[in-house]
């Protein structure tokens, strides 16, 4: 049913357990190859998301503003659903646990207050949503705070090289290699496996380093996604801890452990070393965002 093609991941808020959420910039354009089609401003398709082996039908968007007043305005695409549509309530379901807790805060909060509720860091849960092959069809996973604890405990004792190699496995056209017994270890695996693969098709298989395509001359494509602050104690999972690197320079990395300046996006090695990057489109991109598009 799912090509493993990743689109987004969104954090748990109010608007998203009730009513929809926006799609950023970054991933417009994968949502209008999801439907095979073109959105204009003003008008809306009925697309299907498949949550907890159940279909639901939403609104894709593309929202209508005054193009005098505002000329140079992006395209303001939204996902939209009624808070009693069996979407809501499924999410309502799945994430009671923070419904409970956001629902509480905004009893208490003084009327007229708009400001939006974060959830804390040890209830955090996001909700991930993928492309499938078939167009207007789209499958979202929960990733919810329970799954959170069961991966950080579950790599709390593990080699960091350990858990990428065995990610790295997961970046298979089967998808099948290494699936464990915790569903949020196995969700997080996938998600992982679905973020690299989509870097390493965005750089060409190229390592971000020093540019070669190791595989390149043999026929085959080799390229190994690393983490850049490692995910065993950041559980950081997104595209921007994610580096696309050659077998060489992602051992190199893991045996002399550099320091990465993001703002320079520079490596700086114990020995004195500076590397910086050869390729770079994500990264800069989320370091001069609103936010992180993954």
């Amino acid at each position: 049913m799912w090509d493993n093609g990743f689109f987004l991941k969104k954090e748990i808020n109010w608007s998203l357990l009730t009513q929809g959420c926006p799609i950023t910039l970054d991933y417009q354009m994968a949502f209008m190859q999801g439907i095979h089609g073109q959105l204009h401003r003003g008008d809306s398709q009925e697309i299907t998301i498949i949550f907890e082996g159940m279909d639901h039908r939403v609104t894709l968007k593309n929202q209508a503003f005054s193009e005098v007043d505002y000329p140079t305005h992006k395209d303001i695409l939204q996902l939209r659903y009624g808070s009693n549509s069996s979407f809501a309530r499924a999410l309502q379901q799945v994430f009671r646990e923070n419904f409970s807790y956001l629902k509480a805060l905004r009893a208490q909060r003084a009327a007229g207050n708009r400001r939006l509720i974060q959830l804390p860091d040890d209830q955090k849960a996001y909700l991930v949503l993928y492309g499938t092959s078939q167009p207007g069809v789209f499958w979202v996973e929960a990733i919810t705070p329970q799954d959170q604890r069961e991966v950080s405990e579950y790599s709390a004792h593990l080699d960091e090289h350990r858990l990428e190699e065995e990610w790295q496995a997961l970046s298979k056209e089967d998808g099948s290699t290494g699936i464990v017994e915790k569903v949020g270890v196995r969700k997080y695996r996938h998600l992982n496996a679905a973020i690299g693969q989509d870097l390493k098709v965005l750089y060409g298989y190229r390592c971000q380093i020093c540019g070669a395509h190791c595989g390149e001359a043999y026929g085959v494509k080799v390229a190994e996604a690393h983490h850049i602050d490692y995910f065993v104690k950041s559980l950081n999972n997104n595209a921007s801890n994610q580096m696309i690197l050659c077998p060489n320079h992602h051992r190199i990395v893991h045996a002399a452990k550099p320091t990465f300046l993001r703002n320079e996006r520079l490596w700086v090695y114990p020995n004195g070393l500076r590397e910086g990057l050869t390729l770079d489109v994500h990264l800069v991109k989320n370091n001069t965002s609103r936010g992180d598009i993954y």
